[in-house]
């Protein structure tokens, strides 16, 4: 379905107002997640909501304000141009996204997990503020009321990013690509020299050791 959300829409009160489309003092949001119990007492929510504005950047976080809701859609059959597109999948295909927007090492992930909030924040809002991808471990709300299986993670990237995931998607390892679905390989008769690289630097460390000798 295509879906837009405002504050009136979002039983998540608390996400309502951690996204900035309603105003109420921060630390009376911390207090309602105090009250969850998610974290260890209010010290622990305390450094959750700092590590946030870190993450962002104090200015980023101050453009929240400016925006009251969302849209989103199927992505191939979206009515808008995306900001943030949330991707679900099992591992492998997860890794074969990451290793795209690695290929040439312009775009690396670099992530960190608490299991809790993630699709809302780092699937969608941080990518849209920051403009870097985020491995997403999908938490209660995703596993409880959107179905979420048990072996599904998730990965948030920029809107901008999906020509160049998809131009160089497989192409991580050329025949050496795992493959969709996965290819594995059976340990049989595997030597040092199983692939071009493994050859190589086999033939270097025989050759280094030579010398000294």
């Amino acid at each position: 379905m295509h879906v837009a959300m405002t504050a009136e829409d979002n039983f998540c009160v608390p996400a309502t107002v951690a996204h900035r489309w309603e105003y109420v003092p921060e630390e009376e949001l911390i207090e309602s997640q105090v009250r969850q119990g998610w974290h260890s007492d209010r010290e622990a929510e305390e450094k959750r909501f700092r590590f946030f504005r870190d993450l962002v950047g104090e200015e980023q976080y101050e453009r929240m304000a400016e925006f009251k809701g969302f849209i989103c859609s199927p992505l191939p059959e979206t009515i808008v141009i995306p900001d943030s597109i949330l991707l679900y999948g099992d591992g492998a295909q997860i890794t074969h996204i990451i290793q795209a927007l690695s290929y040439e090492f312009k775009h690396p992930v670099i992530s960190s997990f608490e299991g809790f909030g993630e699709s809302c924040q780092k699937g969608a809002l941080v990518p849209f503020l920051t403009g870097k991808p985020q491995v997403v471990i999908p938490g209660m709300g995703d596993r409880a009321f959107t179905g979420t299986t048990e072996s599904e993670i998730a990965i948030g990237i920029p809107g901008t990013l999906l020509s160049y995931v998809v131009e160089n998607l497989f192409k991580s390892g050329g025949k050496l690509n795992m493959g969709q679905p996965v290819r594995t390989v059976l340990p049989n008769n595997i030597t040092e020299r199983i692939t071009p690289g493994f050859a190589f630097m086999h033939g270097r460390i025989q050759e280094y050791k030579n010398k000294k000798e």
